[in-house]
């Protein structure tokens, strides 16, 4: 057994959420690779409203109708990385 580092270059990266009034969102990133990235909505209650795999890094998603509310999002990235 051997052991090593595994040096794992650091990049900020930047997302932007566009809301708009024809129940759809904007998601755009900087310095990200969005390919293959899952981006999920919550209610405030913790239950999944919408899950969406991203594939471009500038991507209209049409939403369902949602009442008013306050929802909350992650975006999950997809890490394609050997060791």
């Amino acid at each position: 057994m051997s052991t090593g580092n595994i040096n794992i270059p650091s990049t900020k990266a930047t997302f932007y959420l566009y809301d708009s009034k024809s129940n759809r969102i904007l998601i755009r990133g900087e310095n990200v690779n969005f390919s293959k990235t899952r981006f999920i909505i919550f209610d405030i209650h913790g239950r999944e409203i919408l899950n969406y795999l991203l594939s471009s890094n500038s991507q209209y998603i049409d939403l369902p109708s949602l009442p008013s509310g306050i929802y909350l999002d992650e975006i999950t990235p997809y890490f394609n990385s050997k060791y």
